[in-house]
């Protein structure tokens, strides 16, 4: 970042229909992806207080005119060359609706089409910005303006909570990091991040609950903080939920933790007056064990026995990977020997602000091979979020498979098909990676997508050995390049 500062009190023309929203805005539920403008729209205004506040701002700007008070501040993506507004989204999502009321979303058309009639659109053909250098520089001034040691006015504790988590994620995980950026003690750190942790679970729950229940829990407006206080010291005990640091770890049988878990989020879910409703009035700890008692219980992890029958053993690296980190590096492709101690060799990173595809990469490169079972899932499970992440950071693309599919949640698009549509509109001018998808989705292939599968759903022990999911690794990995930004150190 700049020690400069001198950017904050310049000003720059830029076209308002230009200037492109920001998705990781903390005002925005990360849940959703936002590729219209009427996306965007229908977030910010979801709630009524939000669109009230919405439309005063708006008419205030159709009857006064633009005011340049508050600064617009933008950066530029030096990759795609379009300007992103860190700074008043809000404002500026107000100013295109005027100069493009068709585009507005149903709840507000009529009143976007009446103040529109009554504001000078072309005095807003372009308007004054302020051009941080990098993000980074955008970042930390909407973290001063907003941040909990601002004096501005401040993000919701929800808004908060996805700006430290995305600030977690690009600092590698250092509490301390966020903290000084933020200014905020390192205990506090690590609870938002815990709470954001034990919302990544419900994520998990796609399956267990009906789709309603899915969406309502996955809402910004679902109360999270009462799931924490639900998770007291005794009730993390008898779950099998390990708190350490900034760390939410199930040390209990996780299908056993996901049914109990369901079963919370549901009572939780239920309307106000049900007398099975869970909520910040009836969780407390004269209530704690009434509560526990009425909810599943979450057994203990099952002792799976080896499908290789190797013993296991401790962590401690074995005398053969001591002599291997002894040898000086080699000039070698790592990933060309099918008998590597690591799917992953240690030198790959992977750069992605997505907490959950960091953390399966990481496990990637460090369970052992004598826990084929959970590698063999995890290359499933990473293979899907890398291309679903790839696809949704790409908004024509996205909009392209949507409209092919006739599907509007990439969700709902089953990997096999967004491979292939990949194959045939993303990379027909990549030889290589084209071939390799074709490969992949051929179930007679050795390394098919079939195969990954099947992992889940077979008995086949050959599948599962040390240098058959080296070989697959190998052979998926300059698709996993392309879809992901892949470093070595």
């Amino acid at each position: 970042m700049s020690n400069n500062y001198d950017w904050m009190s310049r000003r720059q023309k830029r076209s308002v229909d230009a200037l492109k929203l920001w998705s990781d805005n903390p005002r925005l539920n990360p849940s959703k992806k936002f590729v219209k403008l009427r996306d965007y729209v229908e977030d910010i205004i979801a709630v009524k207080p939000e669109r009230d506040s919405f439309l005063d701002v708006m008419k205030d700007i159709a009857t006064q005119g633009w005011k340049p008070i508050d600064p617009i501040v933008v950066w530029q993506d030096h990759e795609n060359k379009n300007y992103y507004v860190a700074e008043g989204n809000r404002r500026v999502m107000i100013l295109k609706l005027l100069r493009s009321p068709h585009k507005s979303p149903p709840a507000i058309k009529a009143a976007v089409e009446k103040y529109s009639k009554i504001f000078d659109a072309n005095s807003v053909e372009k308007i004054s910005v302020a051009i941080a250098p990098s993000l980074e520089d955008a970042r930390w001034y909407i973290n001063q303006r907003h941040g909990l040691s601002s004096t501005q006015r401040r993000w919701s504790s929800v808004q908060n909570r996805r700006n430290i988590a995305r600030l977690y994620n690009e600092m590698h995980e250092n509490s301390q990091k966020v903290a000084d950026e933020l200014g905020m003690d390192v205990s506090e750190v690590n609870k938002e991040i815990r709470l954001t942790k034990l919302f990544d679970y419900i994520e998990d729950l796609d399956g267990y609950l009906s789709d309603a229940e899915f969406e309502e829990a996955n809402s910004i407006y679902f109360p999270i903080t009462t799931v924490d206080r639900f998770f007291s010291d005794n009730v993390r005990e008898a779950w099998g939920v390990k708190y350490d640091g900034a760390n939410v770890e199930i040390v209990k049988d996780k299908e056993s933790f996901l049914n109990a878990y369901k079963e919370l989020i549901r009572r939780m879910l239920l309307p106000v007056g049900d007398p099975q409703r869970l909520d910040s009035r009836n969780i407390n700890k004269s209530n704690e064990s009434h509560i526990l008692s009425s909810l599943p219980v979450v057994e203990d992890a099952k002792e799976d026995s080896d499908i290789n029958e190797v013993v296991i053993q401790e962590e401690s690296p074995s005398n053969d990977e001591k002599k291997e980190e002894q040898k000086p590096p080699q000039p070698v492709n790592l990933l060309d020997d099918p008998k590597r101690k690591r799917l992953v060799p240690g030198i790959f990173q992977i750069e992605t602000e997505k907490w959950r595809l960091m953390k399966i990469f990481w496990e990637l490169k460090s369970v052992p091979f004598k826990y084929p079972n959970a590698l063999s899932g995890l290359i499933r499970i990473f293979l899907d979020l890398a291309v679903l992440d790839y696809i949704q950071q790409r908004d024509e693309l996205l909009q392209g498979i949507l409209n092919h599919f006739n599907k509007d949640n990439l969700r709902h698009i089953e990997l096999k098909k967004r491979l292939d549509y990949l194959a045939k509109y993303e990379f027909s001018d990549n030889p290589k990676v084209k071939t390799l998808i074709t490969k992949l989705l051929n179930p007679s292939f050795e390394y098919s997508l079939d195969v990954l599968n099947a992992f889940q759903h077979n008995h086949d022990v050959h599948f599962l050995k040390q240098e058959y999911l080296n070989n697959f690794w190998s052979f998926l990995f300059p698709l996993v390049e392309k879809v992901c930004v892949i470093t070595r150190s």
